[in-house]
């Protein structure tokens, strides 16, 4: 072998790198400037498509005289690559028939069609392979990351939505890598890649996008019974904190058969600012001066008591119609006493002996 001092810089290169393909020893060949393997002879048609003024220069930055043993050497390794790279094609070949890989499924679970843009999803212990949509498995992704407990979040690991089970590393870097070719994301899946699919890390690292969300998701329905549990505490906090009485039946009934109107829009736009300075604000003095600035004036008039409100309630309550009464059970005949009973008894037994009895009751 000849020291690497002796080599053309662009045939050293060939040394460093471990698996080369064919084009790439072809092009560090015919820049030494001589004539490569049949049948493409690349560089006779690169030497050919240049002007002859280009011609020179390329001839005199890389002159034809080669060294026939360095000429031997790259023919050498350039073969021995070769057949590395042989041995290992076939190595795959016979360990991927050898794992031969079944199909587990054929209809994607949310559409019950076959996927239009399918995902793989490889799974080596248990030789099966799991198609599903692209966007139903990014929708299971992101409502597992931004899973929460009202306005507590509690990210859960990606899993397989057939089987359940939580998706291994590499399982789940390659289908990040397949939503992305179909350019598909989120910015949940992107923060978890960025913290190399850690989720402790995530939920930490990105607790305050993640209270957000959950605030988001909690005020865009105000149908749910957790938005109702959150503007009641808030409202009833609130009446604490102005030291008034809080009529909780005439707000509960308002959240039900009212929530339009213009106090509720007023209650639930105090409540979403006040418990978005609580995720954003993270300095007590700096939150104490919101608190005091910008929660307490909007308030602080609608603690009054909601007598519009009460009559609403009060008139909805008479339009409303008389709840049906409960049938009556069927009267019972009054029962007879103990002693008409016996002596009816003892004068049938009397007459089972042939006597004859009067007994007058």
């Amino acid at each position: 072998m000849l020291p690497r001092e002796a080599v053309h810089p662009r045939t050293a290169a060939l040394f460093d790198v471990p698996c080369l393909n064919y084009t790439r020893a072809h092009a560090l060949l015919a820049d030494l400037g001589k004539p490569v393997f049949k049948p493409n002879n690349f560089t006779h048609k690169f030497i050919m498509s240049l002007t002859p003024k280009q011609r020179a220069a390329f001839k005199a930055n890389n002159p034809f005289e080669l060294p026939k043993d360095v000429h031997l050497t790259v023919l050498k390794e350039f073969s021995q690559n070769q057949q590395l790279r042989a041995a290992f094609k076939r190595l795959v070949a016979i360990w991927l028939r050898k794992r031969k890989m079944a199909p587990a499924n054929e209809d994607d679970l949310a559409t019950c069609e076959p996927p239009r843009v399918p995902i793989t999803l490889w799974d080596w212990p248990a030789r099966r392979t799991y198609s599903f949509e692209a966007r139903t498995i990014l929708k299971d992704i992101t409502e597992r990351l931004l899973m929460r407990d009202e306005l507590w979040t509690n990210p859960q690991a990606p899993r397989n939505p057939f089987t359940n089970a939580p998706l291994s590393l590499g399982q789940l870097m390659h289908v990040h890598q397949q939503l992305r070719q179909h350019a598909l994301t989120h910015w949940t899946l992107e923060s978890l890649a960025a913290v190399k699919y850690a989720i402790h890390t995530f939920e930490v690292q990105y607790d305050t996008p993640l209270r957000h969300s959950a605030l988001e998701a909690v005020f865009r329905n105000p149908t749910t019974s957790e938005f109702h549990d959150i503007l009641m505490d808030f409202i009833q906090q609130e009446h604490d904190h102005h030291g008034q009485d809080c009529p909780r039946a005439v707000y509960l009934w308002a959240l039900k058969y009212a929530p339009d109107s213009d106090r509720m829009l007023k209650w639930r736009k105090a409540c979403r600012t006040f418990h978005g300075y609580t995720i954003t604000v993270a300095d007590q003095k700096e939150l104490q001066y919101k608190q005091d600035h910008v929660i307490d004036p909007m308030t602080e008039p609608l603690c009054e008591y909601p007598r519009e409100l009460s009559v609403a309630r009060s008139l909805w309550q008479r339009q409303q119609p008389a709840a049906p009464q409960p049938p009556q059970p069927p009267q019972q005949p009054p029962a007879q006493p103990a002693e008409t009973e016996f002596l009816h008894a003892l004068q049938g037994i009397l007459q089972g002996s042939g006597l004859t009895v009067f007994v007058q009751v």
